[in-house]
């Protein structure tokens, strides 16, 4: 990387293997629903069914997306989809990692702005990718559970086009299972974003990180 800082230099989701157009473009929007399929309502968790929450979550996310009254209201649209995401996904951890040792040598100040920062960008590339669902199949797979951890596995299936792997790490936090991490055909969301992030912070710092974190999310925000 030079060492001025580029035009968007982070991507939003791990490149997908080489296939059709079609293909890719499911690829695309299984990134998006990565910030889709959390996990559902307290009462659900309590029961100890990841897959249970993962289920529902899809369908409250996919009845607002596909919801005619919200087709000209983006900005009603995206905050019905806030509330339903932010207490979904554990986003402090989710940053923590995504900053692997880098954390340690951050302010508290610096920590706070790092996550706000980090989760306006998954958030963003969320609703980027979501309201772009044109009905692709969800197949939910299976789900393994070891203590306050889990794993849900899906598949989304393009019309005519290959399934595309996508497994989500959740854990239980006061009776609540959290989104940690996802890996799309095996490719860790998390670890994705930390290999982009060292980059950035080894060779130009903190405030460029930031910077260019922030940049991505208005070039989200802005269709680009």
């Amino acid at each position: 990387m030079h060492s001025t800082l580029q035009p968007s230099p982070i991507q939003a989701a791990p490149r997908p293997r080489d296939r059709s157009s079609g293909s890719a473009r499911a690829l695309a929007l299984a990134a998006g629903l990565v910030l889709a399929l959390g996990l559902a309502h307290r009462a659900l968790a309590a029961a100890g069914d990841p897959m249970a929450a993962v289920r529902e979550t899809v369908k409250q996310v996919l009845a607002i997306v596909t919801d005619p009254s919200y087709k000209s209201a983006t900005a009603e649209r995206r905050e019905k989809l806030r509330e339903i995401i932010a207490p979904r996904f554990d986003f402090s951890d989710m940053a923590r990692s995504a900053m692997g040792y880098h954390w340690r040598t951050l302010s508290q100040a610096q920590r706070d702005q790092f996550v706000r920062a980090f989760t306006g960008l998954l958030e963003a590339s969320y609703m980027g990718k979501i309201e772009g669902y044109k009905g692709q199949k969800i197949v939910y797979v299976k789900q393994t559970q070891d203590g306050s951890l889990a794993q849900v596995n899906t598949n989304i299936v393009p019309q005519g086009g290959e399934p595309i792997s996508v497994n989500y790490r959740l854990k239980e936090s006061g009776g609540t299972w959290k989104v940690y991490d996802v890996l799309i055909d095996n490719i860790s969301l998390v670890g994705n974003y930390r290999n982009q992030f060292n980059r950035i912070m080894n060779q130009q710092g903190y405030d460029k990180l930031v910077a260019a974190i922030r940049q991505k999310q208005q070039s989200i925000d802005s269709g680009g």
